[in-house]
């Protein structure tokens, strides 16, 4: 029998132990609690959190506040105790779940989600790459990289737009238009970075989680007419030469994009897992 219940503020520090032993395809949840703590829903990368327990801490699963669900619930027979009560505790609709592949196979399922209508069903290969391990690619030209803050405003809404249209299944529109803006409004406060190849930007890239001395990349953006130019494999190096700099020693990403696998293996990477991402068209209520 699994004990299954809310976590509490003061927990923190044992689901951070939790998460950090499975760190690899759990950035999103460390990110958001060091971003928000426990049991602050309304807050930016807040959220509600609930644990399963057979004497200790088995499982975890966050409900955020935009709407997703992330999980790290390796024991199946604990994911059907957690999904039956947070089912019924749930008090916001779901917009996607987050997590390794059978994990969000599984909430689906429990969650009556399967045959939802679905903006990106990704179900991705998770990558790592230890600090010794980054292979760094020739630059062809005159290479500069800076933060997108100091990139043309109008330039960095259009790239995250196509990015969210192409990769994320994103329905064009005002809204999405609206979210970009202020996206790119909160520049400053978002780990991206611009490549310029002889004064001309050529593509996008980053970090989504940092978290003690790991990093996740996120997004990787090559827009179209600049692909197949090794651009995205040479700003993600140079990302990763100063992170790894300023002290991270692994670096974790996923992805489903077969020009993204060659890229990411060519400075390094190498696979480590998997992980999904099930995001839907509209939020949907479950009561």
């Amino acid at each position: 029998m699994y004990e299954v219940r809310k976590l509490q503020a003061g927990e923190a520090e044992a689901v951070r132990a939790f998460l950090e032993a499975r760190a690899e395809s759990s950035m999103f949840l460390l990110s958001n609690i060091a971003a928000a703590g426990i049991g602050n829903p309304n807050l930016r990368y807040g959220g509600d959190y609930w644990g399963a327990f057979d004497g200790r801490l088995v499982g975890v699963l966050g409900h955020f506040w935009n709407h997703n669900v992330i999980l790290q619930v390796p024991d199946a027979a604990a994911r059907v105790a957690l999904f039956a009560e947070v089912r019924k505790s749930l008090t916001r609709p779901v917009a996607g779940i987050l997590g390794p592949d059978d994990q969000v196979a599984d909430g689906l399922s429990r969650l009556a989600l399967s045959d939802a209508d679905f903006a990106a069903d990704l179900r991705e290969q998770l990558f790592a790459l230890p600090a010794t391990a980054l292979l760094m690619p020739a630059p062809k030209g005159t290479v500069s990289v800076y933060h997108w803050k100091e990139g043309d405003p109008a330039l960095m809404r259009r790239w995250l737009r196509d990015y969210n249209l192409e990769t994320l299944g994103a329905e064009p529109g005002e809204k999405l238009d609206q979210e970009m803006a202020a996206a790119v409004a909160m520049a400053a406060g978002l780990d991206r970075w611009v490549l310029e190849v002889n004064g001309a930007p050529v593509a996008l890239a980053g970090f989504n989680a940092r978290v003690d001395r790991l990093v996740q990349v996120g997004p990787v953006w090559t827009p179209p007419e600049n692909r197949g130019r090794g651009y995205a494999r040479l700003l993600l190096a140079l990302i990763l030469e100063k992170a790894f700099a300023e002290g991270a020693t692994k670096a974790v990403l996923f992805t489903s994009n077969p020009a993204g696998d060659r890229a990411y293996r060519a400075v390094g990477f190498e696979p480590c897992g998997d992980y999904r991402l099930a995001i839907l068209k509209a939020p949907v209520s479950l009561h």
